[in-house]
């Protein structure tokens, strides 16, 4: 889970708009002091230059999930009735 500390400066800007166009989750949390920045387990990214390329790497990680996931469908051979997995 990726935590984003969030506070009212251009690099909370720009990790807000990476993160939804990359659709990953986080969960946000405000802060009134200091720049903003993302954590992920016991990892803190800190300035611009961290965060990027964290996003960067993390955004390929998404997109290879996307690859190789699939919806799956079973279907009951008694009724027929479908229930699928998206």
């Amino acid at each position: 889970m990726l935590y984003f500390f969030k506070a009212k400066d251009q690099l909370g800007e720009y990790i807000d708009s990476r993160l939804k166009d990359i659709s990953a989750a986080s969960r946000v949390i405000p802060v009134d002091e200091g720049e903003s920045y993302l954590s992920e387990y016991e990892h803190d990214f800190k300035g611009y230059v961290a965060v990027k390329t964290f996003l960067e790497n993390y955004a390929q990680l998404l997109q290879g999930q996307h690859m190789v996931s699939a919806d799956a469908c079973f279907i009951d051979p008694t009724s027929g009735d479908a229930s699928c997995i998206i």
